[in-house]
């Protein structure tokens, strides 16, 4: 039966399939029913071209299909799930989206150990997380049963569990099946998440004349940042540009953005100013992200 190709519109997140989605050459995708709960992987299934049949013989799927295999480690780590405290909660929805998620193995190895950044893609609801590993991370170096810890930010609260390779996939593309956990730690956090920091930085005046002057952040977030200086040319209201350098995968990196001026108060000599962060670009977003999540997670995510 020849395959039918499907129009973007067919294909939508957070929307049951009305398909099964195929590629070219008739290999399954997606099943029918299925939920894509990630922007990424609905512009990967776009892109690979999606088709339809009305009647076929479902074969074993790419994506997400038949239930993965199970492997040694899941009785630990069901027993594990068994055994759960106050803050465990059954897996999130994640209606919000995942702002970081992170993997590391568990091993006696440190070197071995070091966790690495996945980009979240959806879920098989009580088989399999789908994950992808971000580009450069050499996905053959893991295998199936391989034990992880895993920790994932997700609107308010930060979720802490173990899991397992169930799967891995290179084609299409680079992917994971991880275990599903029936039960995860929750962590609340703040509605933003917002760090101690001692970081220095640099605004830059307006008018005719423009003039950087030295400020230190005493704390950040992804909205804004506290910060103090011997300078008090600034008012509130008052539109600037400011830079700083945040250590986050290991290295220094610059980060360039708008901020407002929302409050005032000078103290001891000081000028003390909290700040809201109005415009940046998406690298300095996603600096002061990872930023923030190593620093609560107390992990560094090499980059």
């Amino acid at each position: 039966m020849p395959l039918i190709k499907l129009a973007k519109a067919d294909i939508q997140l957070g929307k049951p399939l009305e398909h099964a989605i195929y590629t070219e050459t008739k290999q399954l995708l997606l099943q029918r029913g299925q939920i894509i709960n990630s922007i990424e992987l609905l512009a990967k299934v776009r892109q690979m071209g999606a088709f339809r049949e009305e009647e076929v013989e479902r074969p074993q799927g790419l994506l997400m299909s038949s239930k993965p295999p199970a492997s040694a480690p899941r009785a630990d780590i069901e027993a594990a799930e068994a055994r759960a405290g106050r803050d465990d909660v059954p897996f999130p929805s994640l209606r919000k989206g995942v702002e970081a998620f992170q993997l590391s193995a568990l091993t006696d190895d440190e070197a071995s150990n070091a966790p690495f950044r996945v980009t979240y893609l959806g879920v098989m609801k009580d088989v399999s997380i789908m994950v992808t590993p971000l580009t450069g991370f050499p996905v053959d170096a893991l295998y199936d049963g391989q034990e992880l810890s895993a920790k994932m930010f997700s609107g308010r609260h930060i979720y802490e569990f173990r899991t397992f390779v169930q799967r891995v996939c290179t084609q299409p593309f680079e992917y994971l099946h991880l275990h599903y956990p029936s039960l995860v730690r929750e962590i609340p956090v703040r509605q933003h998440v917002r760090v101690e920091a001692d970081v220095p930085a640099k605004l830059l005046s307006n008018g005719l004349q423009p003039q950087l002057f030295d400020v230190k952040l005493s704390d950040i977030s992804l909205i804004g940042a506290g910060a103090t200086s011997s300078a008090a040319v600034f008012e509130v209201g008052e539109r600037v540009k400011m830079s700083f350098k945040l250590r986050s995968g290991g290295w220094d990196r610059p980060v360039l953005l708008t901020t407002i001026i929302r409050n005032k108060r000078e103290d001891d000599g000081l000028c003390r100013y909290g700040l809201e962060f109005v415009s940046m670009p998406h690298e300095s977003r996603s600096t002061i992200r990872n930023y923030l999540f190593e620093t609560v997670t107390q992990t560094v995510i090499p980059a």
